[in-house]
């Protein structure tokens, strides 16, 4: 039978061994040859012990280690499985793009989204959901290009604006916060405009398809002006604020 001892620094004559005893590890200590006391422990208490051990010796974490949370996370584009899960106005087919997680759930782990302009976040769990088809990920989005919101600003007007479509204005880049800015229709409104004006938001996605009732689209001459901006600068990098001044120029030109 194996033993695993050790020996005291202060005095070689107390020592604590460690062995299997029937389904249990047995830590014993011994003092001069003599018994003293023993405990007797399961296996996944004896490893988490013993990785408590190497912790202290070597000052790193000897915990259990924790499996990856593979669950999904905000942002993520989802496949939805079933008609109707929970009562959610989604049927088999549709994708949806992760607002919150809400896990453990009434003991269920769920998701939350945004249907199109419905302010409320609908919960789905994840059995009535799987990852969207990554094999062919979708463009990303340029200033200028024509997109579609899949989640707004999550503290004011939440959900108002998911599902619209307008024209990028400005990528902020990467980080917290809303990284996008859109303009609706043709720009005249203000600031928080539905129609007309313009919102930022966390994440839209570029929008080929027109809408229902854009069956012969006619752009109006501020996106027009974009577009041709684009067309010019099609060479060159640029951002938004040089977009807008070769759009202002055609403008005034014509």
């Amino acid at each position: 039978m194996s033993e695993y001892t050790a020996v005291c620094n202060a005095s070689s004559r107390d020592v604590i061994g460690a062995r299997i005893d029937g389904d249990s590890v047995e830590l014993a200590a011994r003092s001069y040859g003599e018994h003293k006391m023993e405990t007797y422990l399961d296996p996944t208490k004896a490893r988490t012990f013993a990785r408590g051990i190497l912790a202290l010796a070597d000052e790193i974490d000897g915990g259990e280690a924790k499996p990856a949370d593979t669950r999904p996370k905000v942002g993520d584009k989802l496949l939805v499985l079933e008609d109707h899960p929970r009562h959610c106005p989604v049927v088999k087919g549709d994708v949806i793009t992760v607002a919150g997680t809400d896990y453990d759930h009434d003991g269920t782990d769920c998701v939350r989204f945004y249907h199109e302009g419905d302010t409320y976040a609908w919960f789905i769990p994840l059995t009535a959901v799987e990852p969207a088809d990554p094999a062919v990920p979708a463009p990303a989005p340029k200033v200028g290009d024509r997109v579609r919101v899949t989640l707004d600003d999550d503290v004011v007007r939440t959900g108002e604006y998911v599902g619209k479509v307008g024209v990028l204005l400005r990528d902020h880049g990467a980080g917290p916060g809303n990284r996008y800015k859109v303009q609706f229709g043709d720009g005249s409104g203000p600031h928080g405009d539905k129609v007309n004006g313009t919102w930022c938001v966390r994440d839209v996605e570029v929008d080929d398809e027109p809408t229902p009732t854009e069956a012969a689209p006619e752009q109006s001459a501020h996106a027009r002006f974009i577009e041709e901006a684009k067309a010019l600068l099609s060479d060159v990098e640029y951002d938004a604020a040089s977009l807008a001044t070769v759009a202002q120029f055609l403008a005034d030109g014509e």
